[in-house]
């Protein structure tokens, strides 16, 4: 959101930032659908960011669906110059890779699942 973007650039002016692509349509998940990357991007350099790139997690599903929904995102920042591209996590680093994140998130591989936030007995 461009109101996140307005808040890092008062407190950070000139900050490298990626913007977030949701490609599984999980509103969880955060992040602007594809079709509004080139407002949010253009944006966010209109506040003065330094947009490096992109970053998504990843849907779940197959590695075909995995591995479509990277390539998206690849494209996007391809079309955009966009140099930088964080996909994925721990479960589809190999799909990350093959579809050509510069960067990695391997959180739950060096540190475990995370624990449950939820009381217990619901």
């Amino acid at each position: 959101r461009l109101s996140l973007a307005a808040e890092i650039a008062r407190h950070a002016p000139g900050a490298r930032v990626l913007v977030q692509v949701n490609v599984s349509g999980r509103e969880h998940q955060g992040g602007c659908a594809p079709e509004r990357v080139p407002s949010v991007v253009e944006g966010c350099i209109d506040l003065g960011l330094d947009v490096r790139g992109l970053m998504a997690i990843g849907p779940q599903g197959a590695e075909a669906e995995i591995r479509a929904a990277f390539r998206r995102v690849r494209d996007l920042a391809d079309h955009h110059g966009l140099p930088e591209r964080s996909l994925g996590m721990t479960g589809d680093l190999e799909a990350a890779v093959a579809e050509g994140t510069t960067m990695i998130r391997v959180g739950t591989a060096l540190f475990g699942p995370r624990a449950s936030t939820r009381p217990v007995g619901t």
